[in-house]
C-alpha cells in the first residue's frame, strides 16, 4: 500500500510539471510560429519566412531564444543562405508587417494569489491529516498504523512533495484563470474544479483503483475537493483586483 500511495503522489506531481513547461514554453511558441514578411537581405525581396517555434519556445526557458528559419518562399534555390533576415523575423507578426497577429494573454500570471493560494491549500492538508481530524483512519488505510506517531510525523518527503503539488496545482490554475474574461470566486472554483478533474482522471486511467483503500480514497477525495475550492476561490478574487 505505501508504494500505491507513492505512485498515487507522484502521478500528479509529474503531470503538473510537464503542464507546468508547456505554459511556460506556449507563449514563446505562439510568439515565433506562423509565417511572417520580410525583406531578404540578398535579394531585396519580400518573402514569406517560418522560424522553428519548437526550438525557440525551448532554448527559451533558459535565455534569449536561439532562431532559426525552417521554410523561405526563396528556398530550395536560396537554402543555403546566411539566413540574415532574422533580426526582422524576430518581432512580433504584426511589427514584421503580416496582417494578423495573435491575441495577448488576457492578464498577466500574478504570483502573490498563488503563493497564498498553494500555502493555503497546504495548511488545509496539515489540519485534514492531523491527529484531530483523519490521522488516524489515514494512518491504518495505508498500512503504517504499527509506526509511532512521531516517526511518522519525522516523514519529511510527503510534505515536501504536497508543498510542490499545491503550487503546481495552483500555477495551472492560474495559468487557466489568465485567459478568463470573468474573473471572481464563482470562475476561479469552476476552473480549479474542472483542472482537478483532469488530473484526477489522469491519475486513475494508469491505477487499478481497486488496489486503493476506499477509507485513504475518501478522506484523499474530499481533502483534493475542499483544497481545489479553496485554490480557485483564492485566484479568482485577486484577479478581479488590478495588478
Amino acid at each position: 500500500m505505501p508504494l500505491l500511495l507513492w505512485l498515487l503522489a507522484l502521478l500528479p506531481g509529474i503531470f503538473l510539471i510537464l503542464l507546468a513547461l508547456a505554459l511556460a514554453v506556449r507563449p514563446i511558441y505562439e510568439r515565433y510560429s506562423g509565417s511572417r514578411e520580410v525583406t531578404c537581405p540578398e535579394s531585396n525581396r519580400h518573402v514569406a519566412v517560418t522560424l522553428d517555434a519548437v526550438r525557440a519556445a525551448f532554448t527559451g526557458l533558459s535565455g534569449r531564444p536561439k532562431l532559426r528559419l525552417t521554410g523561405c518562399t526563396l528556398w530550395p534555390e536560396r537554402a543555403a543562405c546566411v539566413q540574415g533576415c532574422l533580426p526582422q523575423a524576430e518581432l512580433p507578426i504584426r511589427e514584421a508587417g503580416h496582417e494578423s497577429a495573435r491575441p495577448a494573454v488576457a492578464r498577466k500570471i500574478r504570483h502573490l494569489p498563488i503563493v497564498a493560494a498553494a500555502f493555503a491549500a497546504w495548511c488545509l492538508g496539515v489540519i485534514w491529516h492531523s491527529q484531530y481530524l483523519f490521522r488516524a483512519p489515514w494512518v491504518q488505510a495505508v498500512g503504517l498504523a504499527g509506526l509511532p506517531p512521531r516517526q511518522i510525523s519525522r516523514f519529511w518527503a510527503p510534505h515536501l512533495l504536497s508543498i510542490g503539488i499545491c503550487f503546481l496545482f495552483a500555477y495551472g490554475v492560474a495559468a487557466l484563470l489568465a485567459r478568463r474574461s470573468a474573473p471572481g470566486w464563482a470562475s476561479g472554483i469552476a476552473v480549479s474544479l474542472l483542472f482537478c478533474c483532469g488530473i484526477a482522471l489522469a491519475s486513475l486511467a494508469v491505477t487499478n483503483i481497486g488496489d486503493i483503500a476506499p477509507a485513504w480514497l475518501r478522506i484523499e477525495a474530499a481533502y483534493v475537493f475542499l483544497a481545489s475550492l479553496l485554490v480557485g476561490a483564492i485566484e479568482g478574487v485577486f484577479l478581479k483586483f488590478p495588478a
